[in-house]
């Protein structure tokens, strides 16, 4: 069992906007340097609280800046307690990519999502992800709850899972970091090795 943990502490560093000092940190798997393969299943049993502002999410990216596709398994966004997504995000790489994908189009970006509803909050949960030639599914406790035939990835992508932490304009920019550190509900069992601690 692997628990990720966040904290509110401050420390300065560097996204894609700017280099900025930030009030929260939070653990994170990222097998970029040691696994990445094209085609087959991705799976994870998890378990996280619902708190505004809270970001946990399990997703498949590429090497290659900007990176698309995207694949994300899970994603729940800390604004509504009931909704988790999933998602694939495709497109070309443009030459003046700014880190934002508002306001790009055809060929340059697609999207397609689904959500799913549901009572998740300190509930365990099994999502999988599975990539074939021809269609990519999403499953929650081996249920269908997603799948495409449209931009199917055809180079390695390898996993991540974090807890982002953000200050949604939906939740008024409000996060609930009551009791943190708080790791003991943000567990992740990844059941596919990506060789990372």
């Amino acid at each position: 069992m692997l628990k990720l943990t966040a904290k509110k502490e401050s420390v300065y560093g560097k996204d894609n906007e700017s280099e900025k000092n930030f009030e929260y940190t939070s653990g994170m798997i990222c097998g970029s340097k040691s696994f990445e393969q094209v085609y087959g299943k991705w799976e994870m049993r998890v378990r996280f609280p619902f708190r505004k502002g809270f970001w946990p999410a399990f997703w498949l990216a590429p090497k290659q800046i900007p990176s698309l596709p995207e694949i994300d398994i899970f994603e729940y966004f800390g604004i509504e307690k009931n909704k988790i997504w999933s998602n694939h995000h495709w497109g070309l790489d443009y030459p003046n990519w700014g880190g934002e994908y508002k306001g790009k189009g055809d060929p340059f970006y697609f999207q397609e999502g689904k959500e799913t509803i549901g009572e998740f909050s300190d509930k365990w949960m099994v999502w999988s992800f599975e990539w074939f030639p021809n269609k990519i599914v999403w499953k929650l406790d081996n249920k269908i709850v997603f799948e495409t035939t449209k931009g199917i990835p055809t180079a390695p992508l390898y996993i991540l899972a974090n807890v982002a932490i953000k200050d949604f304009p939906e939740n008024n920019k409000k996060i609930d970091d009551s009791n943190i550190p708080y790791g003991n509900g943000n567990r992740l069992h990844p059941c596919v090795s990506d060789g990372s601690e």
